[in-house]
């Protein structure tokens, strides 16, 4: 009996140590890339992943993605690895000049919008769309990313010229964030501005930018990355054709990854800001990060998010603070652990800091309960959809650049399922207690950013905040009650219970089948029109709108005041018998949902379901047609209390409205008309009292109610068959109506002849340039196509003559607008900043092209290519399976022109258009003698 018990403890042993061992091995398998994905090496090290995506037809996308940035640059190299992205375009051995630009423009490719490059801290990025239709269209693509990686010119006439380009783009240059440069402090990354320093740019020499280029632009920092419509065997024998005599030039740096450290003292930065009504501190904690390249990678990750979603649930749960916390990756190793307060002043903030720190001494002593452990774990479950592949190639490349550069690889959800099952239920208290480490360590760094208004608060000293930390650190705490989320146990209704349509369905008095688009129409005895267009996208999501020309502006000036919110009083009263809490549970459980929008010029319904759900999409637009709902209560008391408010000062808004930013947009909104001018507004409190929800309720139902002139559009995965005998049973049977409530004019007008006007910026020190060029127009698909092709003539134009010939400004930038309705006009709009002393002359430069393209044709050549680039994007982005593009498209055609007849022929109406057109065009709508000048400036 002992020696079989001696055995038995022995295999069992073996079967653990087996186990341990098996286990130890899955932790550490690398995450494994899509099955149909080609990875590979070439033996000078240049690394290449291709992946296949039925989601993109006829294009590929391909980046090239070099392992370096500012970071490697010493002292006397500042700003070239940003100047040598620029110098990719100017010129290389078998593309010399600007021939890269001008050989993917002719395939439809814009330079500045589709292709484009990108320079950051530890990457330079390069990337290039290309038009599959033609065969040889990759292997251009190839070509010119071996000329990116091997032969760039380097001309020093070149270099001379893109300099003053860069120079430009620096002085446009504005921090997203205020406290970008004080994160970064006490490692190699502060100072090391990704563009570089203008005064460093200036001293670059060809030599060194060559020595540089020779040193860093080598295969085994390059990875090369290709998305999109494709045979990936096929590509990945010509990748090694390509580059297998690539090779290394010149003297081989190593490539040292920097670390930002974690370690240090508590450093403290504030700002000032007026337009915040509450004051705002983050406390970021830098921690270590892993990418997630193993299964070992992946549970790490996973323990870190289930502390952070326990710690976030907790906050959450405390009525004494208003606090969040993150924890997400920064940059490099590094990763930002941040708690943000909100509090009304600085005493507030300072109790908040004190209550993080108190919650945090809760966990180190108690940890957390088992129930509360529960609920994060089946948070977690829930959060994991089933897998949806169907994304775009720009978003897989996105993933695969982060890969080559930091090893962090894409986890879908099928194996997170997988994963999370097997080990959520092993993560337990001791593996979490160790993500307290970070923030009750004294050794660790604490980056304290503080935004304050000073005229609320004075703000608060370091030493404040330090001691509200460690106070609360070292508060006595007892054990936390965690309190279960009450998931409800009332009945949910069904749409169907109130939901009573006339029995009699409705009929289809037309019906027609627009080829080009795949689009079928019917038009119902109602007058009600419906557009069907099925996607063969793999996921059962519908977007459905139903909208019409009216909106507010059917009202007069001075009505318009007391019936601005009506769209959201309506919803506030729910629909039918539900009211809006129940119709909002109803709509989760059955995975739809439904806005309205009531705008100034039209008016529309708006519902979605992201599982096929088209049926109950109907009924609910059925109620809320029929039956809108009332919340008396609700409303009394919205309404009461901003009777109450009225005339309180709102220091944001005031400040919001003095931004020049703010005061330009708005002019251009009230010259356009975007802006109604002569609508009466609310006099007093006692004047909002007056408003009446039945009346408005009367109005939302004159404007949804009419049938005639109405458009339903459908699109998504449908059976078609089935969702016409849906409409018909419930849109269908809504009563036919033609009420007269026309749209008017509510905006402004442009001034007329030229007209100038600065708002004044005390702290500019780079004038910002409006030029709004406008004018009326006879509308036409024809004509806003030749509005937009015009657009892309000027935008290019300006680019070359401004910013590459003269290298006085970066980036100008043309938009044209236009509308249909209730009135037809058009506006160009040029933006641009540059150094004031050059105003009057850019404006020269401006008005001579637009003279010049006035005068003479563009070439055909010139036409062709914008030409290709418009039929290139309708393509990309009308995709079959891009269902919301399709509804947001041709819901704007019919806004803009009742019918969808044009669109369908656009490839033919695009191909007609000539230069005589846009000459003709030119001369018609650029006028140098009607214009007007917006500027801001100190």
């Amino acid at each position: 009996m002992i020696v079989k018990s001696i055995i038995r403890y022995f295999l069992l042993l073996l079967l653990i140590a087996t186990f341990r061992i098996t286990y130890a091995q899955q932790l550490n398998d690398s995450i494994p890339l899509p099955t149909h994905v080609v990875s590979g090496k070439l033996p000078t090290g240049l690394k290449y992943i291709i992946h296949p995506n039925k989601n993109s037809s006829q294009k590929v996308e391909l980046r090239m993605v070099v392992g370096i940035g500012s970071i490697v640059e010493n002292a006397d190299e500042r700003g070239m690895a940003h100047l040598l992205e620029h110098m990719a375009f100017k010129g290389s051995k078998n593309f010399p000049g600007d021939s890269i630009v001008e050989s993917l423009r002719s395939l439809g490719i814009k330079y500045g919008f589709d292709l484009n490059a990108y320079t950051g801290y530890d990457k330079t990025v390069f990337i290039l769309p290309i038009p599959t239709d033609q065969p040889d269209n990759v292997d251009l693509g190839l070509k010119i990313i071996y000329d990116w990686a091997n032969n760039l010119s380097l001309l020093p006439a070149a270099i001379r010229d893109e300099k003053k380009v860069v120079y430009q783009e620096i002085k446009d240059h504005v921090p997203i964030d205020d406290f970008a440069e004080f994160k970064l402090e006490d490692s190699r990354y502060a100072n090391m501005i990704a563009i570089g320093n203008g005064e460093q740019v200036k001293r670059i020499t060809p030599d060194k930018l060559k020595e540089f280029y020779n040193c860093w632009y080598r295969p085994d920092l390059i990875t090369l990355i290709a998305v999109g419509d494709l045979n990936p065997i096929e590509l990945e024998k010509k990748i090694i054709e390509q580059f297998a005599d690539f090779k290394s030039r010149g003297k081989a740096h190593k490539r040292v990854n920097y670390e930002l450290p974690t370690k240090g003292k508590t450093l403290l930065k504030t700002v000032e800001d007026t337009t915040i009504y509450n004051d705002k501190i983050e406390l970021i904690f830098p921690v270590k990060d892993q990418a997630i390249e193993t299964f070992s990678n992946l549970k790490n990750k996973l323990v870190t998010k289930v502390f952070t979603h326990l710690v976030n649930e907790r906050l959450k749960a405390d009525s004494c603070i208003d606090c969040s916390f993150t924890n997400s990756w920064y940059l490099s190793n590094n990763a930002h652990a941040v708690f943000s307060l909100d509090g009304d002043n600085g005493a507030e903030l300072l109790r908040g800091i004190y209550k993080i720190g108190e919650h945090l001494a809760r966990i180190r002593e108690y940890g957390f309960g088992e129930k509360e452990l529960d609920a994060a774990y089946q948070n977690y479950r829930g959060r994991l959809s089933d897998d949806n592949l169907q994304f775009s190639s720009g978003y897989w490349c996105d993933n695969y650049i982060d890969m080559a550069i930091t090893g962090d690889r894409y986890v879908s959800n099928q194996v997170k399922k997988t994963f999370f099952e097997k080990h959520l239920p092993s993560i337990g208290n001791d593996e979490l207690s160790k993500e307290i480490t970070h923030f009750i360590n004294k050794t660790s760094k604490l980056f304290v950013c503080a935004r304050f208004n000073p005229n609320k608060t004075e703000g608060y000293t370091l030493e404040e905040i330090i001691q509200a930390w460690k106070k609360g650190l070292k508060s006595r705490t007892s054990p936390y009650i965690f309190k279960e989320k009450d998931t409800g146990t009332n009945e949910v209704k069904k749409i169907s219970d109130f939901v009573v349509v006339p029995s009699q369905e409705g009929k289809i008095a037309q019906e027609k089948f627009l080829s080009n688009l795949g689009v079928k129409e019917l038009i119902l005895d109602n007058g009600i029109k419906v557009a069907f267009k099925v996607t063969n996208s793999q996921d059962k999501n519908i977007e459905m709108s139903m909208f019409s020309r009216g909106g507010l502006s059917t009202l007069p000036d001075s009505l318009y005041h007391y019936y601005e919110g009506t769209a959201a009083y309506v919803d506030m009263g729910g629909a039918g018998e539900y009211t809006a809490s129940q119709l909002s549970d109803i709509m989760y459980d059955l995975d739809i949902s439904i806005s309205t929008l009531i705008a100034d010029y039209y008016h529309m319904l708006y519902g979605s379901s992201s599982s096929g759900n088209l049926e109950d999409l109907l009924k609910l637009f059925y109620l809320k047609i029929t039956a809108p709902g009332k919340d008396y209560e609700d409303f009394e008391e919205v309404i009461t209390s901003e009777a109450e408010d009225y005339g309180s000062p709102n220091p944001l808004l005031a400040a919001l409205n003095r931004s020049p930013g703010r005061i330009l947009q708005k002019k251009i909104s009230t010259y356009s008309g975007a802006i109604p001018v002569n609508t009466r507004q609310f006099k007093s409190g006692s004047d909002i009292k007056q408003m009446n929800l039945d009346s408005i309720t009367s109005f939302y139902s004159s404007l949804f109610t009419k049938t005639k002139g109405t458009t339903l559009l459908i699109c998504g995965n449908l059976d078609e068959a089935n969702a016409i005998k849906l409409v018909k049973k419930y849109i269908g049977t809504l009563p036919k109506t033609d009420i007269k409530n026309r749209c008017r004019f509510m905006g402004g007008c442009f001034p007329s002849g030229i007209h100038r006007d600065t708002i004044i910026d005390p702290d500019n020190t780079r004038p910002q340039m409006t030029y709004l060029i406008h004018g009326d127009y006879t509308h036409s698909l024809k004509e806003t196509l030749i509005f937009k092709i015009m657009r892309d003539i000027i935008q290019n134009r300006l680019v070359k003559r401004l910013r590459e010939e003269n290298g006085l400004v970066y980036s100008p930038y043309v938009t044209v607008n236009y509308t249909s309705y209730p009135r037809e006009y058009y506006c160009f709009q040029i933006d641009y900043s540059c150094d004031k002393s050059n105003i009057t002359h850019l404006e020269d430069l401006l008005f001579s092209e637009l003279t010049d393209l006035a005068e003479h044709a563009v070439s055909a050549t010139e036409l062709a290519k914008i030409t290709q680039s418009f039929l290139v994007t309708k393509r990309d982005v009308l995709t079959l399976d891009n269902y919301s593009a399709w509804r947001k498209k041709l819901q704007e055609i019919y806004l803009e022109e009742n019918s969808i007849n044009s669109f369908d022929k656009y490839d033919q109406i695009i191909r007609s258009i000539t230069p005589l057109d846009l000459k003709e065009a030119f001369n018609r709508y650029t006028n140098n003698k009607r214009y007007t000048v917006l500027g801001i400036s100190n």
